[in-house]
């Protein structure tokens, strides 16, 4: 796994079927891979938020509860 580090962002490389861990209770899996798309698999308790940064920024713009 290549690690790259520039403040505050970490970025790893995977591969199809390749996971993350965020702590104990997070995971998050590259499900596929086809040309420019990537689909992810995220695991996550339901306490924690998941959301695309472009749907949380509309819904943040439009002061919907989060």
């Amino acid at each position: 796994m290549k690690v790259i580090r520039s403040n505050p962002v970490l970025k790893l490389t995977r591969r199809k079927k390749e996971s993350i861990r965020i702590n104990d209770d997070i995971s998050i899996q590259v499900a596929s891979i086809c040309g420019k798309t990537v689909t992810i698999a995220i695991s996550a308790p339901q306490r924690v938020l998941v959301s695309r940064t472009e749907s949380f920024s509309r819904d943040q713009a439009k002061g919907l509860p989060l």
